[in-house]
């Protein structure tokens, strides 16, 4: 059965973890644009917008947990085609759970490996931390990681017109 340290784990991920991505994705996306506030990084934590970051986040794990259960590659793709729900809700949040994987999915189509092989570029750094015992490699790994992310939507984005002003209507 579960223990109740791992259902107390997962209730602080979701309900404290969660918010803290997209509020650290806000703040790396607004420093990319030239705002550095650390304000953008308890942005989630809003009471407008909080139960509506929760409920996407808890949606999109949702969906990728059953596609795991599928099998393990389609799980894999499928977390791929998910993995920009936390940046579009960085964006907007109330766009609304099901907008919300829908355009992430929208976003990866056809850039999946190039995330893919992104990921993979940074298993040198990764070992090398762990060689070092995570001596404050794994924090500046992770800022880099998602500095590339960003990169990558951007770059992705910018070949497509999904996310117009049209498209990020609240639905």
């Amino acid at each position: 059965m579960y223990s109740a340290p791992r259902v107390i784990g997962i209730a602080f991920y979701i309900l404290i973890g969660s918010p803290l991505k997209v509020g650290s994705l806000r703040y790396f996306k607004q420093s990319a644009e030239g705002e550095v506030r650390m304000g953008n990084i308890g942005y989630a934590f809003n009471k407008e917008r909080y139960w509506a970051i929760v409920l996407t986040m808890l949606w999109s794990g949702f969906l990728n947990f059953l596609w795991f259960l599928l099998l393990i590659i389609p799980g894999i793709i499928k977390s791929y085609a998910y993995s920009q729900v936390p940046y579009i809700l960085a964006g907007n949040p109330n766009i609304g759970y099901k907008r919300a994987v829908e355009l992430s999915r929208q976003m990866t189509h056809g850039h999946k490996f190039n995330m893919f092989v992104l990921d993979l570029s940074f298993i040198g750094w990764i070992l090398l931390g762990l060689l070092a015992l995570g001596i404050s490699i794994v924090s500046a790994i992770h800022s880099y990681q998602n500095e590339a992310a960003i990169a990558l939507g951007f770059k992705c984005c910018s070949s497509s017109t999904i996310l117009d002003s049209s498209s990020l209507a609240l639905s």
